[in-house]
């Protein structure tokens, strides 16, 4: 389902009830995965508790797989991850121990994917970090080898819940955690823009402003030079026309963009809801301060993923 972003199948499952649980090292397959609902628990980032399971037991959780990590290769990570498993790994060393390589175990530990073995995502990048000394002494320093490194235990300072939102979204396209419009809703209002939920409620012809991450851009050849945009916002989802004379005047924002103000008219028509676009505003900036909590102050570690927070998938 290459037209739609992983972020909106989620979205659109969890709405329905389904459990969405996060990538796992310990329970995450290369592709999704359907759980017995009875054994789900209130995991970290599930955003989904079901009170009395036993009531539904035809029910399954959706895990996401390991695919949704960026950077993992199907063929070279995946198969001594699952052998490591199998044989009882739980913590980054065991998984490096058996074999999985020191590039993939930063990826995993990166998209939180140890949360399941008890270990936040700074606990279990340090952890990792650290095996590098340990992999390389067999060679280096040959009569240490197979010795335990013994350091003093280090207190990392927590990551605040927008870092936590940000960094999920940089490692998988998504999280369960939050949306990152959420974090920027006091300043959205006070710039008049609306959520997008509110939408339904409003009558043609309105004057609005919508704000969303930017999901998708589509300019059919049919259309005339007409350019539809799906944004998306903690509430759901919103679409915009951008006519040919507005688009080519606002051409490099309206293709750039990543967070998007859209101001402009409310065209509904047989339950079909549009925002005809006049002018914007590109909050695509503001994205960075995601990761700026002073109270949760990040240190400074090489990633092994970079890039923008969000990529829009663009048809032309």
């Amino acid at each position: 389902m290459g037209f739609y972003q992983p972020s909106q199948l989620v979205r659109d499952a969890r709405e329905h009830g389904v459990v969405v649980l996060p990538v796992d090292v310990l329970a995450s397959d290369w592709d999704c995965t359907l759980e017995d609902i009875s054994f789900v628990r209130d995991d970290r980032g599930s955003g989904s508790r079901i009170s009395n399971p036993d009531t539904r037991p035809h029910w399954k959780a959706v895990r996401l797989g390991l695919r949704q990590i960026k950077g993992l290769r199907a063929g070279i990570d995946i198969p001594p991850l699952k052998k490591a498993r199998e044989e009882g790994a739980r913590t980054p060393a065991d998984f490096a121990q058996a074999g999985v390589p020191q590039r993939a175990l930063e990826l995993l530990a990166e998209a939180d994917a140890f949360a399941g073995a008890g270990l936040t995502r700074r606990e279990a990048l340090w952890a990792v970090k650290g095996l590098k000394g340990e992999n390389r002494a067999p060679v280096q320093t040959p009569l240490l080898a197979g010795l335990p490194l013994f350091e003093a235990a280090v207190s990392l300072p927590a990551m605040g819940a927008a870092q936590e939102v940000a960094e999920d979204y940089r490692t998988t396209s998504l999280s369960l955690k939050a949306h990152p419009c959420g974090f920027f809703r006091s300043m959205l209002d006070g710039m008049g823009v609306i959520p997008a939920a509110r939408l339904a409620q409003m009558k043609d012809g309105r004057r609005v402003s919508v704000a969303g991450l930017v999901l998708i851009r589509q300019r059919p050849g049919t259309a005339k030079g007409v350019v539809f945009m799906t944004l998306e916002d903690e509430t759901g989802v919103a679409n915009a026309v951008v006519w040919k004379d507005c688009f080519e005047a606002n051409r490099n924002l309206v293709m750039t963009a990543s967070f998007l103000v859209v101001h402009g008219r409310l065209q509904v028509a047989d339950g079909v809801i549009h925002v005809v676009a006049e002018r914007f505003t590109d909050l695509t900036a503001e994205l960075g301060r995601l990761k700026e909590d002073p109270a949760a102050p990040t240190p400074r570690v090489r990633s092994r993923v970079s890039g923008r927070l969000q990529r829009s998938r663009d048809f032309h």
